[in-house]
């Protein structure tokens, strides 16, 4: 028998309520290790940066840019943003219509008092939720579909079918190994390229995520989308750092053990200064049974430069017998040289990144940017 909607609410969970969902969650997201192994890889994520100061909370807070330059600001100013993971029911009480309901109801966690007003809660819901003092206000929140584009998108705060979350650009361009290396064109831009490379560990990689994100700031002040208002997480602050912890199990069984998790061209003023504006991160997928894979989490590149970092990314997966790499929102003047190298884009059919804006101005007016892997959760 299902409970009435409006018993039910949304609070943090307690310690021992976080243990009892992740001993739940484990037949759905458990694939290749034990249950002791899962619980023991999500607890150690609770000790990592992504987590510090009340970052997680199931619902990940990240800090994000906008730049509005329908109110005039073309400075960036830093706001909230919300990545939404791992929603679950337990088999027995699927069909209900509680996942549907926890998700508008967790918009009124999320969303700014002055966009949702508590006086227009749905009276048939109950009382609405309260915020806990560690969650702040968002501009917007994104989560990834493994159930198709409808679901969320009509989980609206008010139980609108179109209200939720949005399918934004799933885009994914992957690279057949090894075949790829018989490539003719990625052939000539190993053996013809003029830069030079420092190959960065997981602290210098956390530096160089550093400078991207000014870089995110610099470039936000004129708008590369043609929309009025952009919006994009940051990678720094451990949130693009998750995409390789998480899988930590996994590679430390590869031999010899990773220590490199990005690339960046050097600058002309010596072996240790380098070019932020040259570089990619990954981290290796190596989970049991599906085929190996570079997951590229983060990429930045000007069209003269990307078959070289293309290139050199590709010779690292090989030393870890790497099937696929793949790399997700691939900016589009870079997707015909992918082509051109035996890379395939296409729309995804899982983990379709979707968003919710709770700015006033209207949903076609924004443009989510930097929709790339490195934000996933």
């Amino acid at each position: 028998m299902a409970l009435p909607l409006s018993s039910l609410t949304l609070f943090p969970a307690t310690p021992a309520q976080v243990y009892e969902s992740r001993k739940r969650s484990f037949v759905q997201w458990g694939r290749g290790v034990s249950l002791e192994a899962y619980l023991r890889r999500d607890a150690r994520m609770d000790n990592h940066e992504v987590a510090r100061d009340g970052r997680l909370t199931t619902w990940y807070r990240r800090e994000g840019l906008l730049a509005n330059r329908q109110e005039g600001k073309n400075i960036p100013q830093k706001v909230f943003g919300y990545g939404i993971a791992s929603v679950f029911t337990p088999t027995e009480h699927r069909k209900k219509g509680y996942a549907r309901h926890m998700m508008r109801l967790l918009h009124w966690i999320l969303a700014p008092k002055l966009k949702l007003p508590v006086g227009t809660f749905p009276p048939e819901w109950g009382a609405p939720p309260e915020r806990p003092g560690h969650i702040f206000e968002a501009a917007f929140s994104v989560l990834y579909s493994d159930v198709g584009a409808d679901f969320y998108a009509q989980c609206g705060p008010y139980g609108e079918s179109n209200g939720g979350w949005i399918l934004t650009e799933p885009t994914a361009t992957t690279w057949s190994l090894p075949t790829i290396f018989e490539n003719e064109t990625l052939l000539a831009a190993k053996e013809t390229g003029q830069l030079a490379w420092k190959w960065l560990g997981g602290s210098s990689t956390n530096e160089i995520w550093d400078a991207d994100a000014k870089l995110f700031a610099d470039e936000m002040k004129t708008a590369a989308t043609g929309k009025p208002i952009e919006v994009t997480f940051l990678p720094q602050k451990g949130v693009a750092g998750f995409q390789y912890h998480r899988l930590q199990y996994f590679w430390e069984k590869l031999e010899p053990i990773p220590k490199f998790w990005s690339i960046c061209a050097q600058s002309g003023s010596g072996e240790d200064a380098v070019d932020p504006t040259t570089f990619a991160s990954w981290t290796l997928d190596i989970r049991p049974p599906d085929e190996n894979a570079l997951i590229i989490t983060r990429l930045r590149a000007r069209p003269e430069h990307f078959l070289e970092l293309l290139a050199q990314i590709l010779e690292y997966a090989r030393q870890y017998k790497v099937d696929r790499v793949e790399v997700w929102g691939l900016p589009r003047e870079l997707r015909e040289l992918a082509t051109s190298t035996g890379g395939k884009t296409f729309a995804r059919d899982d983990h379709l990144s979707s968003f919710k804006s709770y700015l006033k101005e209207k949903p076609e007016d924004i443009a989510w940017i930097h929709n790339e892997k490195f934000c996933w959760c």
